[in-house]
């Protein structure tokens, strides 16, 4: 008796995700999805009604790891852990989420998920601005470091997507970027 294979609907996820990583939203195909998996297109059927779905599926991954990392971040004790930790954990999990360039190219394109970048992205400054100015860091000073912190974080990912050849590992970037941006907090 042979016995049909099939995924789970995080399954399904786990593998759109990764070829999204390989090729942006366009390599995101439920044939080549099946193949790799050696399983028949059936299984995907069971899960989703086609590949929108799917793609929102793993847009909604990218959402809940942003706030995934935020609530793992704020079990830290102070203000400076708790950002180190919310970029260490971007770092650690970045594997597994779709990457954040892909999605912000998807978004020039897309305004729906453009609405979502920008809902995203809103979420992950405003856990930096606060965390700083709970470290002591006036409100507007608190506001620009969290935009360089990010948009400097953000620019060594794109780079590193293409490639770019790298003086530091992105963990050696993060914590010299982290000595700035907390510089003069108690």
């Amino acid at each position: 008796m042979t016995r049909k294979l099939t995924m789970g609907r995080d399954s399904w996820v786990q593998a759109a995700v990764a070829a999204f990583r390989r090729g942006g939203r366009g390599a995101v195909r439920i044939d080549a999805l099946a193949k790799e998996a050696g399983i028949t297109r059936g299984s995907f059927y069971h899960h989703f009604k086609d590949r929108a779905e799917l793609l929102q599926a793993v847009l909604g991954a990218w959402e809940s790891e942003t706030r995934d990392g935020i609530r793992n971040a704020r079990l830290e004790d102070a203000p400076g852990d708790r950002l180190r930790a919310f970029f260490r954990r971007a770092q650690e999990t970045e594997a597994d989420y779709p990457p954040d360039v892909e999605i912000l190219a998807w978004a020039r394109e897309d305004p729906a998920v453009a609405k979502l970048a920008k809902k995203v992205e809103r979420r992950r400054l405003d856990f930096i601005r606060r965390e700083l100015i709970r470290a002591g860091v006036e409100s507007g000073e608190a506001r620009r470091r969290a935009e360089f912190a990010y948009l400097a974080t953000q620019g060594w990912v794109f780079q590193a997507g293409y490639g770019a050849r790298r003086s530091r590992t992105r963990t050696a970037f993060t914590a010299d970027l982290f000595d700035l941006i907390l510089r003069d907090v108690g």
